[in-house]
């Protein structure tokens, strides 16, 4: 098993990949892999294929556009605040567009006198949003926080933020054409696979890339054409 690792180029021969390199630190490592599957980015998987693919797809790949997401953790000095695990927020007038309590899953996500609220700060990568600041995002949120009725800025203990580059498929129009052309063309590789959210393009939730990744260990086990897949 590899970890800790960058994947560096796939080399493609007669529509099959025949090598993977990888990078961990300064070492290169290749392997002969009989199957490929990928989760990263399109974008990436495209940038990494050996010899360059056709200039329409890398035309296509780049054309596949996607929100930021900035995720504020606030840890609150109480057992409970919400009655759900998640609320939306529509309005234009909340800076976040989702709050979520973690400990409405589990019972074991938080001690018993504390919990933790996700909220969920949607935007473009390197805007005026995504540049602020931990203490910048998190007065805006509070303040949002407060007038929506669910905590109180003095019963916040800490706060820390996660800030992700492409998260949320934008589903403009015309992305289908462009998606199929690159999707097309990972199908023409007979041993490579790009499943999940973001190998797929596709806005998705964890249970079903799960389901996703179930049914193709099936097809490979299998021994199941590509095709079928």
């Amino acid at each position: 098993m590899y970890t800790e690792t960058l994947p560096a180029s796939i080399e493609i021969k007669e529509s099959k990949i025949v090598s993977l390199t990888f990078r961990n630190r300064n070492e290169e490592t290749k392997i002969h892999p009989e199957h490929v599957i990928s989760t990263i980015h399109l974008i990436d998987l495209i940038s990494l294929i050996k010899p360059t693919p056709p200039k329409e797809v890398i035309e296509a790949v780049k054309n596949l556009k996607y929100r930021s997401l900035i995720i504020l953790y606030v840890i609150i000095n109480k057992p409970k605040v919400l009655e759900d695990q998640w609320i939306f927020f529509p309005e234009k007038e909340y800076v976040f567009t989702r709050v979520a309590e973690q400990k409405n899953f589990s019972q074991n996500i938080a001690p018993a006198d504390k919990t933790v609220l996700t909220a969920e700060v949607g935007c473009e990568f390197e805007d005026e949003t995504y540049t602020l600041s931990d203490k910048e995002i998190y007065e805006k949120a509070i303040k949002d926080l407060e007038k929506a009725g669910i905590t109180k800025k003095e019963e916040v203990e800490e706060y820390f933020t996660i800030k992700i580059n492409r998260c949320y498929p934008v589903y403009e129009i015309g992305y289908k054409e462009h998606l199929a052309k690159v999707l097309d063309y990972i199908d023409s590789i007979q041993n490579l696979y790009s499943i999940g959210r973001q190998g797929m393009f596709n806005y998705n939730n964890t249970d079903h890339s799960m389901d996703m990744a179930n049914k193709l260990a099936e097809q490979i086990i299998s021994n199941k054409p590509k095709n079928d897949w």
